[in-house]
């Protein structure tokens, strides 16, 4: 193949200076700055840049759904996913921040709360490769990639240090971590179902380093969003940037099982709504011979259609019977399993993956239990 063919992106153009002179400007000049971070980012590999921007300024980095992945959770300056699929501490400091640089990122609406924020009020920079998706309320429009242009950003920070910043970077992640444990103390899965965020944990507990999640769209692309631990920066999680395209789980594991090969294994999560297009998959895995974890929620309902009806009163069908997917799996020649409220999920995972090759957890999860949020207050 000709070179060029063989490496993404293809050219690394960086900003004109003007624009970078300015941006450093607006970043000294603020108070309470964050960088919001895309998939741009994540196709340029520019994780070590925004680490040492997020450094040099002590701002936070809040994440889209597919910008998750630039920095590990456990990073001092790590505050997680911002939006309607996000986490309650991102989003307070989405709506507190002064000034705003986002990267990579096509401020979408559900990274926005439906277009709510950058305010005008907020100063935006904004950096991306595509000129198309820069937004028109940038106070400065960064056009390049991120990696090399973060780079150029990087030596001027350095040679004009933000003043005093550290206070409210730590207090901003601080305020984060505590917000989301709040929320998070106050849901409750009903009886007789299994909560979701426990399936993600169970996941995260028995993912190696080099494993990935792999997310359907959907309320799925929620929970692992907003509960699947990055412990080192890289692409260990995947979910398709829009909402309604359920059904591409199953394929979008097949391809990534293909291409990670003997060094990880993929862990899929989707619903049984977009189950019912991808379920034949299953037997593309077994003859492959790739050892994907299918996980399904099957909670018997489209949870997003219900959770609209809930809210709006529309009179929308969208239960389905009980169906047995671990028995259509095994059908199909993979591992299938059942797994209800009172199994331990760990030992349930252990044992379907003990037994190598395709394998399938059917999971009697919560039918109204979301991870959908609400917007946060505006007030700083």
């Amino acid at each position: 193949l000709p070179e060029l063919s063989t490496h993404y992106p293809l050219a690394r153009p960086i900003a004109p200076s003007d624009g970078l002179d300015r941006a450093v400007d607006l970043l000294r000049a603020g108070r309470r700055p964050i960088l919001l971070i895309g998939s741009g980012a994540i196709w340029s590999s520019a994780w070590a840049e925004i680490a040492s921007l997020a450094e040099h300024l002590s701002a936070p980095v809040l994440t889209s759904i597919t910008g998750k992945g630039i920095i590990a959770d456990g990073h001092p300056l790590s505050a997680g996913v911002a939006g309607l699929f996000g986490q309650t501490g991102a989003n307070d400091l989405l709506a507190a921040a002064d000034t705003i640089l986002a990267v990579g990122c096509k401020l979408g609406q559900l990274t926005t709360f439906p277009w709510r924020y950058p305010r005008p009020d907020q100063t935006l920079i904004h950096l991306d490769v595509d000129p198309d998706v820069i937004s028109s309320s940038a106070h400065v429009a960064l056009i390049g990639d991120a990696r090399e242009t973060l780079r150029a950003l990087l030596d001027l920070v350095a040679r004009n240090p933000v003043p005093d910043p550290a206070d409210w970077g730590a207090a901003a992640v601080a305020h984060a971590q505590n917000s989301w444990r709040t929320y998070n103390a106050t849901l409750r899965t009903e009886p007789g179902t299994v909560d979701p965020r426990d399936v993600v944990d169970a996941i995260a507990t028995i993912a190696g380093p080099d494993d990935v999640l792999v997310c359907d769209a959907s309320l799925v692309s929620g929970w692992g969003a907003a509960y699947f631990p990055i412990l080192h920066p890289g692409r260990r999680f995947m979910a398709p940037r829009g909402l309604a395209g359920i059904g591409w789980g199953g394929p979008a594991a097949l391809g990534a099982q293909t291409a990670l090969g003997s060094t990880g294994r993929v862990f899929a999560l989707i619903g049984d709504g977009a189950w019912g297009y991808s379920l034949a998959e299953v037997e593309t895995a077994v003859r492959q011979e790739l050892p994907i974890t299918f996980v399904v929620l099957n909670n018997s309902t489209l949870a997003w259609v219900l959770y609209d009806r809930r809210d709006t009163g529309k009179a929308l069908s969208c239960d389905f019977s009980d169906a047995n997917y671990a028995a259509a799996a095994t059908a199909f020649g993979a591992t299938g399993l059942r797994v209800g409220p009172d199994d331990d999920l760990e030992t349930a995972f252990a044992s379907v993956i003990r037994t190598g090759g395709a394998r399938l957890l059917d999971i009697r999860s919560s039918r109204h239990l979301t991870p959908i949020l609400q917007p946060p207050p505006e007030a700083p």
